[in-house]
């Protein structure tokens, strides 16, 4: 009798806790991914996984390299550290695990996967799921195709880097039509001093090139004119020659001549002012040679510094671009990085030319000035030979 009692107790105290302890035992988790527990920003993508009865979530930034956020969703699947450069090492594997994960669509851009008895959903963007969709199938390349011998290999490679030079040149164009407002502005300054540099050397050239063809023509002329003491017509071919550098040193020279060759006497005073005319007139005409080489000097010292500042500039640009991307392999560092670049390399080839330039008018100012120094040295030896000849007449 007592154990039928014991018996029934026992059944009654079952069936009162029963109720009890169902209420104490942890309510599943239900990740459609994570039940709404993913609360992400525009253009963010959620993850979720249910550890002990608990849901746990975390946000990605969808603006990532196609690699890199194919080795996140599988390192949050798989749990192992999966790189973008790892992809390749296991292609099949990663591609099966992608698959299943793409192909557990629970309802619009929400996935779940059960992988090795953990349960992990994912929330894509649509700029995410086409992404992964097109790692899936670089994936699955590979593996779809037989593996060829060693020589066919070669020619397969050639045939798949021709794809990614045409991408790599796109690329290039695409960076340098966003050029940043300050690489712009370098690059238009380095322009301008390209320009002033050409249009200095073609005045110039033309300057030095009229001077030494109306010398050549003054000179026999005015030394034969000299020689039969006509002063007056050596004065007169001076006066009608008036870019030749000769006829300016001539004409100084041969006024003060002038002045006292009605009296038969030169005295070494009047030489020697007749000297000071022509270094005056050789200053003159040298300062007029002279006229533009020293903003090419400047530009040529300085060109290479803006080009250089430009690259600053492409710095600060990759920089940002990395920050608000959360990757330094991003288009936009690379477009920053690569328009510093061709800045730097403008500025060095405007230095370049106008170093180059400069060093050859300078060449062309130095010889004129040998050749009017000379004409002024022939002519204080004909007022030297003349007051000889007068001294002897006397």
């Amino acid at each position: 009798m007592r154990s039928c009692v014991c018996k029934l107790i026992s059944a009654l105290l079952l069936v009162t806790l029963a109720p009890d302890a169902r209420a104490q035992a942890p309510p599943p988790c239900e990740c459609r991914p994570c039940g709404g527990g993913v609360k992400c920003q525009p253009r963010q993508w959620g993850y979720c996984e249910c550890r002990a009865g608990q849901c746990h979530s975390q946000c990605f930034d969808e603006r990532r390299p196609a690699r890199e956020l194919t080795a996140s969703v599988l390192t949050l699947v798989t749990k192992e550290e999966v790189t973008p450069a790892g992809l390749q090492e296991s292609p099949d594997r990663y591609a099966s695990i992608l698959g299943k994960v793409l192909e557990g669509e629970t309802e619009e851009g929400a996935f779940r996967i059960e992988y090795e008895g953990s349960a992990v959903g994912f929330a894509f963007t649509p700029a995410a799921e086409a992404v992964l969709r097109q790692v899936l199938s670089e994936l699955k390349a590979p593996s779809s195709t037989p593996t060829p011998p060693d020589p066919p290999q070669k020619t397969a490679h050639v045939e798949t880097s021709a794809p990614e030079e045409s991408a790599e040149a796109l690329t290039v164009a695409e960076s340098v039509s966003k050029i940043w407002w300050p690489n712009l502005l370098a690059a238009v300054i380095l322009l301008l001093m390209l320009m002033y540099s050409i249009a200095v050397m073609v005045e110039r050239f033309l300057t030095y090139r009229a001077a030494k063809a109306q010398s050549r023509e003054f000179a026999p002329r005015v030394a034969q004119a000299l020689k039969n003491n006509r002063i007056e017509e050596a004065i007169d071919l001076a006066d009608k020659h008036k870019k030749s550098h000769l006829a300016l040193v001539v004409n100084a020279g041969l006024h003060g001549f002038r002045a006292h060759e009605s009296s038969g006497e030169l005295s070494g005073e009047e030489i020697d002012a007749s000297k000071r005319a022509m270094q005056r007139a050789i200053a003159i005409k040298s300062a007029e040679f002279r006229r533009g080489l020293s903003g090419l000097a400047t530009i040529g010292s300085t060109a290479w510094m803006v080009g250089l500042l430009g690259v600053v500039f492409g710095l600060i640009r990759a920089l940002q671009s990395a920050m608000a991307g959360g990757s330094l392999y991003g288009a936009g560092v690379a477009a920053g990085v690569l328009n510093g670049l061709l800045t730097l390399a403008l500025g060095f080839t405007v230095t370049v030319l106008t170093r180059w330039l400069h060093n050859y008018l300078a060449g062309k100012v130095e010889a004129l000035l040998i050749e009017m120094n000379n004409a002024a040295s022939e002519l204080i030896d004909y007022f030297q030979k003349n007051r000889r000849e007068s001294y002897r007449g006397a």
